[in-house]
């Protein structure tokens, strides 16, 4: 019943089609100023740019007010940003100009600016970027552009001499709120379970949802939506599940995504309507009449990576007359039954499967030998620096029989996942006089040539610090560690402990940045010998006394003051001169 209903309700969708003609605005050269945006259709959830812009030289006002209008059910404001050309026609404004801009009302941004001559205008005008609402009613919208106010510098009203031209785009409906989708069990992506739309022809099935890539379509999902005539899967898919777009008859042609490596039972069955099949390398599995009944398809490329083709998978293909087909594949009982009386198989020698299933045949079908260009080596390709862009790196092969082969003439390349840093897919098929393949992988990473430091933690005299560093390739971020700063000495002495004749001292600095002691020297016992002839006496005794009542000046530096204060007080006074006379006599000992 639900089939049935399908194709019943599915006859809505001329209808619905007809109310959706997309009506798109020309870029509007004979108007004075107009608004464009880059493409006929946005799906609901849509960023997009409309650009303000003059087509051609504009010098005729010296003041203008000016509004966009929108439909605030289907657009909202993101941002506002003013165009090269204006700001270059306000730079040449000396006599007062005044400018504002306004898009703070509902459905409306305001422009009105005045300055002592007339303005140069030329080019870009303003930008602004706008959301189309989820819940937007899809079909026809509009920008308008109304010229309210324009004066030239004689205080003419320019008003009704000031052409503007609009914009018309169609708002189309977000595949994805008709679709009904689970997490799969490894939580790492999407898989539809159902379509719940009946009405429009074109499905553009997006990336990903939630964040995560739709990889996988459930059992019957779209069955009998023979209303879909244009089908977009999603890039990440890797499997098509079971009897999941039979019946889809108005489909004419189908991409299976690259990743896409198994096709489950009657995935594609009495999909009548497709005239062109378009196969990915790495396709492992067409399970059985996976495309029975299609019978539109006139030719078929199975890749080399196909491991197994189901029983019927192209049975009742009545129209398909050529098939290149790998020694790599299996081939189910009936999978070519009922097709076109002519047809004809591509291979390289020696296909054993091949053989085995022409065998079983009343009615032999013709074969076609190609070369294999398998019988050879691929080189392994290094690691790839990451650009941003699609990394294409060449294949280098070498032949076992000598033969030179040649890129787009006698191989194809295909690369899976080739732009963001990790591990890409590079698929080489044989093409032309060429058939089978390689498959290899490569690594694509950052060397991280140009970064931006951030201080997360300050570097101490004693403890290291940290960077956060931030690639502005990649926008990978990392940690950097940032060495401790060491200490800075002052360069003055401070003394701790002073020597004294039984005892050593102890001196130190500070660190001008955290006050921490540094540079510790144990300083030597004193040892009065003051006026340095190499013995102490009373000679030495004299001095030092002499010294302490200021008769005189004979001791100058800081050594000389530590070897007299023999007490370690830092004082010099009669009681060092009688503890030197007694080291003179033999009273006391050093």
């Amino acid at each position: 019943m639900k089939g049935i209903m399908r194709k019943i309700v599915a006859v809505v969708a001329v209808i619905a089609l007809a109310l959706c003609v997309i009506n798109v605005a020309p870029y509007a050269a004979s108007a004075d100023i107009a608004v464009r945006v880059g493409k006929t259709t946005y799906m609901q959830d849509d960023k997009f740019t409309a650009e303000i812009y003059f087509p051609k030289a504009y010098n005729k006002v010296a003041a203008l007010d000016m509004s966009l209008s929108y439909d605030t059910t289907k657009l909202e404001i993101v941002k506002v940003t003013p165009g090269k050309g204006l700001r270059k026609a306000r730079d040449k404004q000396v006599n007062g100009e005044v400018f504002s801009e306004n898009h703070n009302i509902a459905g409306k941004v305001n422009w009105c600016l005045s300055g002592g001559n007339n303005y140069e205008f030329s080019n870009d005008f303003a930008q602004i970027t706008f959301k189309v609402k989820p819940l937007a009613e899809h079909g026809s919208c509009d920008l308008k552009l109304k010229i309210n106010n324009a004066y030239n510098s004689g205080f003419v009203d320019m008003t009704d001499k000031v052409t503007a031209s609009n914009a018309t785009f169609t708002i189309l409906r977000n595949t994805v709120n008709d679709l009904i989708l689970k997490l799969n069990k490894e939580g790492n992506g999407y898989i539809i379970t159902d379509y719940l739309c009946m009405t429009y022809d074109t499905v553009n099935i997006p990336d990903e949802y939630k964040g995560l890539p739709i990889v996988g379509i459930e059992y019957a999902a779209f069955m009998n939506h023979a209303e879909i005539k244009n089908l977009t899967l999603p890039s990440r898919l890797q499997y098509i599940g079971r009897e999941s777009f039979a019946g889809c008859s108005g489909i004419k042609e189908l991409v299976i995504p690259q990743e896409v490596t198994s096709i489950d039972e009657s995935a594609f069955e009495r999909c009548t309507g497709i005239e062109k099949l378009t196969l990915p390398l790495g396709l492992e599995t067409i399970a059985m009449s996976a495309f029975k009944g299609c019978i539109r398809i006139t030719d078929v490329e199975l890749p080399f990576t196909l491991k197994e083709l189901g029983a019927a998978a192209f049975r009742d293909c009545y129209t398909l007359n050529t098939v290149k087909i790998s020694k790599n594949t299996s081939i189910g009982k009936n999978a070519f039954a009922s097709c076109d009386d002519g047809l004809k198989f591509i291979t390289v020698a020696n296909n054993k499967n091949l053989a085995s299933y022409i065998d079983s045949l009343e009615t032999k079908p013709k074969t076609e030998i190609v070369k294999d260009i398998s019988l050879g080596t691929l080189k392994n390709v290094p690691e790839q620096q990451y650009t941003k862009s699609d990394i294409t790196p060449a294949a280098e092969i070498k032949l076992t029989s000598g033969a030179k082969v040649d890129f787009g003439k006698d191989y194809r390349i295909v690369y899976v996942r080739n732009t963001d840093i990790g591990t890409a897919k590079m698929y080489v098929a044989g093409i032309n006089g060429y058939g089978e393949g390689y498959v290899t992988t490569f690594e694509i990473a950052c060397k991280h040539p140009e970064v931006s430091k951030v201080i997360s933690k300050e570097a101490s005299c004693t403890t290291k610090g940290n960077y956060v560093v931030t690639c502005k390739l990649c926008g990978e971020k990392f940690d950097e560690e940032i060495p401790a700063k060491g200490h800075t000495p002052s360069g003055e002495w401070v003394i701790k402990r002073r020597p004294t004749i039984t005892k050593t001292g102890e001196k130190y600095m500070l660190c001008t940045v955290c006050r921490f002691r540094v540079n510790i020297t144990e300083l030597p016992k004193a040892y009065p010998d003051v006026n340095g002839d190499g013995n102490i006496n009373s000679a030495d005794a004299l001095i030092v006394l002499q010294y302490s009542v200021d008769l005189n000046d004979t001791i100058k530096t800081e050594e000389q003051f530590m070897n007299a204060d023999t007490n370690g007080d830092g004082k010099i006074n009669s009681v060092d001169a009688l503890t030197i006379l007694k080291i003179s006599v033999g009273m006391e000992k050093i």
